[in-house]
């Protein structure tokens, strides 16, 4: 979720946000595989299954929409443009909150996340 706060639009686009989470999904049960191989060899306990990719991506999904709402409440109740570009040098602020076209993005991404999470929850009803 705070790969919007760091990353810019660009870095994000055409695969970039999909190709980062795969990265650490990867880093993350190749860590899992490795902690798996050493248990074997001490424990009879072991991972059953790995983190899939499906669920990561879901947990992803929730995590960035819960960030965003975390923001709206917190950050941009008095967000404007004018707001944004007096803090356009800090590095010190987050992209979503100094850049609008990276707000915006970051916006347009929620809303696609929240579409798919409204459909996973009517199939459950």
């Amino acid at each position: 979720m705070h790969i919007h706060h760091a990353m810019t639009p660009d870095d994000l686009a055409n695969g970039g946000e999909e190709a980062l989470l795969r990265h650490y999904w990867t880093t993350l049960t190749q860590h899992l595989r490795k902690q798996q191989d050493q248990q074997q060899e001490t424990e009879d306990d072991t991972y059953e299954d790995y983190y899939s990719w499906e669920e990561c991506q879901r947990h992803y999904k929730l995590a960035v929409v819960d960030y965003f709402r975390f923001f709206m409440a917190r950050f941009w109740k008095t967000a404007t443009p004018e707001s944004m570009a007096q803090k356009k040098e800090s590095c010190n602020t987050n992209y979503i909150n100094r850049d609008p076209r990276a707000a915006m993005a970051f916006i347009e991404r929620v809303d696609r996340y929240l579409a798919e999470i409204e459909v996973e929850y009517r199939e459950r009803q």
